[in-house]
């Protein structure tokens, strides 16, 4: 009884200072409820004193205990409604779910469909929920000058996930769609279709290999030529790194 009493309080002091200095604050309602408690023991102890010492319980031994009562109810009392208007007002203001959580479920239901066993996709989010277990994943990202990603054989599929409303897929390559060849680390892709998946949120899917009819390639703003990438998985090999 005297535990939960005292829980009751530090919880209640805690929303009523307004949840202070996480992670601490819980510690420093805890000092307050501690303080309170002891001036609240001190004036109940000399009230008893004073009403000892006359041989009656007078009236400010009787103003003492009262307030004292009043003063940790009240703490009590408003904490708690503090407590639940500040549940209340966190569950009206929470934020929707991550767009990742999301895109999960569709993105991995469309996986499921296209990639085949060993199959190396090249995406734009290598997220492993988006995709079929131990599917084997190739980030594409356009660097600095940077050989990274590279490898001497091309994906068996590419698929890049992207929100309408935040523009396109990579800003290196611009507005992609379907029958688009884009360029990355020395091998051509080919966008094939685009699938809706949720919210503004769509895939662009494919295969290696410029797309037939294509006008040109597209290439990211900053990119690396074959021949830079060829010397550079040459130099990998000699060192027996890998290269795919």
């Amino acid at each position: 009884m005297v535990g939960a009493a005292a829980a009751s309080v530090v919880a209640s002091t805690y929303f009523l200072l307004g949840l202070p200095w996480p992670p601490f604050g819980v510690g420093v309602a805890a000092a307050v409820a501690i303080v309170l408690a002891g001036a609240g023991y001190f004036l109940t102890a000399r009230s008893v004193r004073i009403a000892t010492n006359s041989g009656a319980v007078t009236r400010v031994a009787l103003t003492f205990a009262a307030a004292v009562a009043v003063l940790l109810f009240g703490i009590t009392v408003t904490g708690a409604v503090t407590g639940i208007a500040a549940g209340v007002r966190f569950a009206s203001e929470r934020p929707s779910l991550p767009d990742w959580v999301r895109l999960a479920a569709p993105a991995r239901n469309l996986t499921a469909q296209l990639v085949k066993p060993h199959d190396r996709i090249l995406t734009n989010m290598a997220m492993p929920e988006f995709f079929p277990p131990d599917a084997p994943l190739q980030l594409l990202r356009t660097y600095r000058g940077l050989t990274n990603g590279a490898t001497a054989m091309p994906a068996d599929q590419i698929i890049l996930f992207a929100d309408r409303s935040a523009g396109p897929v990579d800003p290196g390559y611009g507005d992609l769609q379907p029958g688009s060849s884009l360029y990355f680390q020395g091998h051509v892709y080919c966008i094939l279709a685009t699938t809706q998946l949720v919210g503004g949120w769509y895939a662009l899917t494919g295969d290696a290999g410029p797309c037939s009819g294509a006008a040109a390639v597209v290439y990211p703003s900053e990119w690396i030529a074959p021949e830079r990438v060829a010397a550079y998985l040459e130099w990998r090999r000699e060192r027996g790194l890998r290269v795919d």
